[in-house]
């Protein structure tokens, strides 16, 4: 993972992020919705920097009192099964450490047994079925990791 690094998102990851989330899940957001999320807990917005553009986010918010919960994760392709989405997460969870949180949660589609199976690896369990949850109609299983 030579030459790669996460750090906080910046305005200027803006177009590269935005058309990585496009190529890896076919969702378009408002540019705003980004830099809202990025001044409410600007150490909750992470990308991997690649040098040549981002090639990873997670992207979290503090989700009530003692919570945080991630709304996006994503690596690029090249990326995967390098410890790249490891490092994301680690370094997420920390952050919600810090701040005290006693749980994590994060939605994920039905139908992607690997980023499940990812999760699992890293402590998160599923808690319940998401009926219909995604724009598409697919049905999302909400996850869980306790600290």
């Amino acid at each position: 993972m030579l030459g790669v690094y996460i750090r906080p998102f910046e305005r200027r990851d803006l177009d590269s992020l935005m058309d990585l989330i496009q190529r890896q899940f076919g969702e378009v957001f408002r540019p705003d919705l980004y830099t809202s999320i990025s001044e409410a807990w600007p150490d909750s917005f992470l990308v991997v920097d690649t040098g040549q553009g981002v090639g990873g986010a997670l992207i979290g918010i503090h989700d009530g009192p003692l919570s945080g919960r991630i709304l996006i994760m994503v690596v690029d392709a090249p990326l995967r099964q390098k410890g790249v989405g490891t490092r994301l997460l680690e370094t997420f969870i920390q952050r919600c450490a810090e701040r005290q949180f006693r749980v994590v949660t994060l939605e994920v589609r039905g139908n992607n047994t690997e980023a499940q199976a990812f999760y699992r690896r890293h402590g998160f369990r599923p808690v319940g079925l998401l009926t219909r949850y995604y724009n598409d109609g697919e049905n999302g299983i909400k996850m869980e990791r306790m600290l």
